[in-house]
């Protein structure tokens, strides 16, 4: 589909097997760019160049296909010497966008710390009580906090 966007799909019978190799060590280089920002995809990394193949399976959400396809397509044109339009650019920096906003997590607000005096209008309470810090998971694991003992009962 990058290559259909930059113009040179009509072209597949000229593309060499190390032109789709050299394309795919591109998208791989691009989702591990992401990976490091903190967008995650549950694309499959390789740990090598050449472990990855042409047929393997890639299970990425659909709000990510559009910047994915788009921004390698980008990251293919000087290749193939070709000069993407603005429209193209443009909406690869719009679908990167929106899927950063998909995986977006807050930031975490920061709590004063418990010596922290309240004032003097305050009698009955002379320094901030600081909450217990909330137990983090990250956004693409699963917490279990109960257990259950022989009788069946969670605790």
């Amino acid at each position: 589909m990058s290559m259909e966007e930059l113009g040179i799909a009509s072209y597949v019978f000229d593309s060499s097997p190390g032109q789709y190799q050299f394309a795919l060590m591109r998208l791989e280089m691009l989702v591990a760019g992401w990976n490091a920002n903190g967008i995650r995809l549950s694309y499959p990394l390789a740990s090598s160049a050449d472990i990855s193949t042409l047929n393997d399976m890639i299970q990425v959400p659909n709000y990510a296909l559009e910047a994915l396809t788009l921004n390698l397509a980008l990251r293919l044109a000087p290749s193939y010497r070709v000069v993407p339009s603005i429209l193209t650019k443009l909406s690869a920096d719009r679908a990167y966008a929106r899927m950063a906003n998909q995986v977006a997590q807050p930031t975490p607000t920061k709590e004063f710390p418990r010596e922290l005096p309240l004032g003097q209008g305050n009698k009955t309470q002379t320094f901030i009580y600081q909450p217990q810090a909330p137990l983090l998971a990250g956004y693409d694991s699963e917490l279990d906090l109960g257990t259950t003992d022989a009788n069946g009962t969670t605790t």
